[in-house]
């Protein structure tokens, strides 16, 4: 599944905040996690990030069988300069659920700002409900990675002015 998000701000401004861990732990507190925390490991064009949230969430009808309602996710984000663009591989691990993501981002520059985009894959580690909970997660985290890019605008679109 593919998201993509246009940024007026510039690609270097963008990727300071996408790696800002303070930002991140306060970006997913505000988006409904009950707790977060975030270390980096950087150099000045490459970044590994490891976010981890504590939340709960709502699911549906059958699923909840395999799903926990409190979850804590995981997430590994490794960001490099590659030429103009800053790519990343990242791979998220869910206690409380039997799930993983797997996924690249890029970060590039436009005539506007800048671009993102997000690919990414779930797998579930179960046998019943395999296709219905990859389905759900792919939704869930679709919608998740909008909000999280609308959240990241509207900071920067505040910061800037």
């Amino acid at each position: 599944m593919q998201v993509t998000h246009t940024f007026s701000q510039d690609i270097q401004t963008v990727f300071q905040t996408l790696t800002d861990t303070e930002f991140l732990k306060q970006r997913a507190i505000a988006l409904g996690s009950v707790k977060a925390s975030c270390e980096s490991d950087a150099s000045e064009n490459d970044r590994k990030l490891t976010l981890v949230r504590e939340r709960k969430i709502n699911v549906p009808g059958v699923l909840s069988a395999f799903v926990k309602s409190v979850q804590i996710a995981t997430t590994e984000e490794h960001w490099s300069l590659k030429g103009e663009q800053y790519e990343c591989s990242n791979t998220t691990e869910i206690d409380g659920a039997p799930l993983s993501i797997k996924g690249t981002m890029t970060l590039a520059p436009s005539a506007s700002g800048c671009i993102f985009t997000a690919n990414f894959e779930t797998k579930a580690r179960i046998m019943f409900g395999k296709k219905n909970l990859q389905q759900y997660a792919a939704k869930t985290i679709a919608k998740e990675l909008e909000l999280e890019c609308e959240y990241t605008s509207k900071h920067l679109d505040s910061a800037s002015t």
